[in-house]
């Protein structure tokens, strides 16, 4: 009742203009507050969803993937590598062990075969040699090289031919046919040096399966006199004139 008075007066309408503010504050607080959260709220969900880290694009993903493989065999590197030195120098190494071996091959046959011309060469001139003499002053005189070397070559005994042509001919002395000094056949040729390598060509191919093997080739036996002239007394009478050779 008495608030009424107060009011009316300058200093209730002073407190009630107070009251009026302070109630107004209050309540835009209370109003405005909530909002104002709300749009914060809303603000920082949307700053969530457009400042979020964007995924990485497929092209993106291999490129890191590479680089992690990468990576990781370039830690291996060191090893492969020595792995591939090592690899690398083993097979040189047995490279070089072959061409060596190669090379000692080569020159091991090589000195085999320059060995065995030498023994030819040795042979064919101790040999030439002896038929020389054994020949002296006969129509085979000078011959006895190319006697020597045509019956090594056929493997044939070198005195056999030389015998075999004093025993028919005299040494090429009396020939039923032109240089056969050696009775064979019905053969004949112009010169020695023709007739020479041609009858023992003859003789390795058609007398060696009924020769023996001696110390020096291919030589006569008693079946060879039988097939050659059909007399033993031949193969006696030629392996004589052999041993004077």
């Amino acid at each position: 009742m008495d608030i009424a008075p107060r009011y009316a007066s300058g200093q209730g309408a002073h407190v009630l203009n107070l009251k009026f503010k302070e109630w107004s504050q209050m309540s835009l607080h209370r109003f405005v507050t909530p909002i104002v959260a709300g749009a914060a709220s809303v603000a920082l969900v949307a700053a969530a969803l457009f400042t979020t880290t964007p995924q990485p694009s497929e092209q993106g993903a291999r490129i890191a993937l590479a680089q992690e493989d990468q990576t990781d065999y370039s830690e291996d590197a060191p090893a492969t590598d020595q792995q591939e030195e090592a690899e690398k120098t083993a097979e040189e190494q047995a490279a070089e062990e072959q061409a060596a071996a190669e090379r000692a091959a080569a020159e091991q046959a090589a000195a085999e075969q320059a060995a065995a011309e030498q023994a030819k060469a040795d042979a064919i001139a101790e040999w030439g040699s002896r038929i020389d003499a054994y020949l002296s002053g006969s129509p085979l005189a000078g011959y006895g090289q190319l006697f020597a070397q045509t019956a090594i070559e056929n493997g044939i005994d070198p005195r056999l031919a030389p015998a075999i042509a004093t025993v028919e001919s005299g040494k090429g002395s009396v020939c039923f046919r032109p240089h056969n000094a050696w009775g064979w056949g019905g053969y004949g040729w112009s010169d020695w040096e023709t007739a020479i390598p041609e009858y023992m060509s003859g003789l390795a191919a058609g007398y060696s399966d009924c020769m023996a093997e001696g110390d020096y080739g291919l030589t006569t036996t008693t079946t060879m006199a039988s097939v050659y002239c059909g007399s033993t007394d031949w193969y006696y009478a030629v392996v004589g004139e052999m041993s004077a050779i």
